[in-house]
């Protein structure tokens, strides 16, 4: 059997961690300003409470977010790690790539 090129080790590792159902738009819902459990679950109508609990482990686990606790509203709120942050690009290069190859076929 053929080792694995690494650029292609890369990108499967990065699939993995980010390309499970919900992850992306957990994280994109993160960009946009949500940052509590329940504002996950309404932004995304068939999401369980289950599957959000464990893909937020999931990216806890990953490095991709963190769990801060909110004094203001004494609740945790969930943000992006310099991991998670440094997805954004990534994300938005996928959309674009959407838009200009997928899109227009």
């Amino acid at each position: 059997m053929k080792p694995i090129a690494p650029e292609k080790r890369r990108v499967q590792n990065a699939y993995n961690c980010i390309g499970k159902k919900w992850c992306i738009s957990i994280i994109c819902d993160i960009f946009s300003g949500r940052k509590r459990f329940t504002e996950f679950l309404e932004s995304n109508p068939g999401l369980s409470t289950k599957m959000l609990a464990q893909r937020l482990a999931e990216m806890q686990k990953s490095g991709l977010v963190r769990k801060k606790y909110n004094s203001a509203t004494s609740g945790h709120d969930y943000v992006l790690t310099g991991k998670g942050l440094r997805a954004e690009k990534t994300l938005l290069e996928m959309a674009q790539f959407s838009a200009n190859a997928l899109e227009k076929s």
